[in-house]
């Protein structure tokens, strides 16, 4: 190497230095991908706890639902009717909750418990994700936006986001 000229010794560390840059970055995104897997098979795991822990409460929602249909059809009179669905109601009240708490996180949604599994690992996931180099692959730049919002705020711990506008002095 010492033969050689100095242009060429040159292109050929460079060369070496920017290979090495693929391999790391690659085994960057490795790192990434493999964490993100985990994070998903455990919030994966944990969906099927919580639906087979809750099983017996969505079947005494179903029963609940089967039963109102039958009074509803029934030939008793309209106010009867109604008390009797009051009380089915309002008698199991943790029902109604957890019936408001399934359907606005979605019943079978494991992302509602990835945050769960992402805290701990957020910091290193997201200094990877700031020694990467990303560029869209088609017209829409949204992930790029996204992820630059992302680092700028995931940066430190923050009471919500302003929703006034920055204005501009210069």
């Amino acid at each position: 190497m010492i033969d050689t000229a100095a242009a060429k010794r040159y292109t050929v560390a460079l060369a070496l230095i920017r290979h090495r840059l693929a391999i790391v970055t690659d085994d960057l995104c490795d790192i990434f991908c493999k964490q993100m897997r985990r994070i998903e098979h455990l919030a994966q795991d944990a969906l099927e706890k919580y639906l087979k822990d809750n099983q017996e409460m969505t079947d005494e929602i179903l029963r609940r639902f089967a039963f109102l249909e039958t009074i509803l059809n029934s030939s008793r009179p309209e106010s009867e009717q109604l008390h009797s669905i009051r009380q089915a109601v309002t008698n199991r009240p943790d029902l109604c909750e957890f019936s408001r708490l399934h359907a606005e996180y979605g019943g079978k949604d494991p992302f509602r418990f990835m945050r769960h599994y992402f805290k701990p690992r957020r910091a290193a996931l997201l200094r990877i994700l700031s020694k990467l180099r990303w560029v869209s692959t088609s017209q829409d730049a949204g992930f790029e936006r996204s992820l630059a919002f992302m680092l700028d705020t995931g940066n430190g711990i923050t009471n919500g986001l302003s929703l006034s506008p920055k204005i501009n002095t210069n």
